[in-house]
């Protein structure tokens, strides 16, 4: 019997073709019987087709009424079709060398991320797509271990990274865009709106406009600062003011974090739990990114977003990918 790591190099081709390692040419008949013993293989149960599909990027299957007898498991029937179904996306990534590979460290996150383009940053893809599905065992959250834990990934993205943002970028939700794509976020949900004009317009809070003047005028401060030099208190009725404003901020755009910052105690030593540094987002890729955004349709940018998600994820709905590249 193959192996999952042969199985898709074995089913990529589906559709035809020549493999690149080989040039071998298989036929659409070979690997619809391949297909087959595959699903045998893997017993069709749900857990090891998402198994399957986790391995080479996908972490989503469907589910279709089928001549093949039913998983013991769970009752759900899969045949080659499931499978088929992705093949023409598999095949193009994997030729292309964009295939996903598990997942084991830092580094091969961002090696991924930069493939994928953007994600959420959490373990709940949102029905959009998340690279926590491609997490191999040795991934753990809250460890403090710098390879391994993806809590200490988002700052490291930050620090060590000058092409990926990181904040409340979807669902008012963490997520990564990379600034190859960042353009046609930006190109969709700002393109050549004024922030004084929206604020008229009433599509941004009261709120959200003080921490935007505030930034334009300090390029750069800790949640603290911003709080105490726009007066921002502690009581119930202003926290949830400055949060929103925030996570709006940031959804539209405007604003991206650019680290941490701990506050300093007047004999000069840190202290305390590291506060979230924001700045304008103009300020935080080069000029070129914004300029390239700047050259691009909302259409043409809305369209380019659509379609790599769903070289991701084929069963991303259209109302949740919608929300996802708006930012609503």
């Amino acid at each position: 019997m193959r192996t999952y790591a042969e199985g898709v190099y074995h089913f990529v081709i589906a559709f035809g073709g020549s493999c690149f390692a080989s040039k071998t040419l298989f036929s659409f008949f070979e690997m619809e019987l391949w297909g087959r013993e595959l699903t045998n293989d893997i017993k069709k149960c749900q857990k090891c087709i998402k198994k399957f599909m986790v391995d080479i990027g996908f972490g989503q299957v469907k589910q279709y009424n089928s001549y093949m007898p039913k998983c013991s498991h769970n009752s759900m029937d899969y045949n080659f079709t499931t499978l088929s179904i992705f093949g023409y996306t598999i095949k193009k990534r994997i030729m292309q060398g964009e295939a996903m590979q598990e997942i084991t460290n830092y580094n091969e996150f961002i090696d991924a991320l930069e493939k994928a383009g953007f994600s959420m940053s959490g373990d709940n893809s949102e029905g959009i797509f998340t690279l926590c599905d491609q997490f191999g065992e040795a991934i753990a959250w809250h460890t403090e271990q710098p390879e391994t834990d993806p809590w200490l990934w988002r700052m490291r993205v930050l620090k060590e990274q000058s092409d990926i943002a990181y904040g409340k970028l979807f669902f008012g939700k963490g997520g990564f865009i990379t600034a190859k794509w960042f353009p046609y976020f930006y190109a969709v949900r700002r393109g050549n709106k004024d922030l004084e004009q929206e604020y008229r317009k009433g599509t941004i809070s009261a709120s959200a406009r003080r921490i935007y003047t505030l930034l334009k005028e300090e390029r750069e401060l800790p949640v603290h600062r911003i709080k105490e030099l726009l007066g921002f208190g502690k009581g119930k009725e202003e926290r949830p003011l400055f949060d929103a404003a925030i996570v709006e901020l940031q959804m539209k755009l405007y604003i991206l974090p650019f680290g941490e910052e701990r506050k300093i105690a007047k004999s000069g030593e840190p202290y305390g739990w590291p506060a979230m540094v924001y700045g304008l987002t103009e300020n935080f890729f080069e000029q070129t990114v914004i300029e390239e955004a700047e050259k691009l349709s909302f259409e043409n940018a809305y369209s380019q977003i659509d379609k790599q998600i769903l070289l991701l994820n084929p069963q991303a709905k259209e109302n949740k990918r919608k929300k996802f590249i708006l930012g609503e």
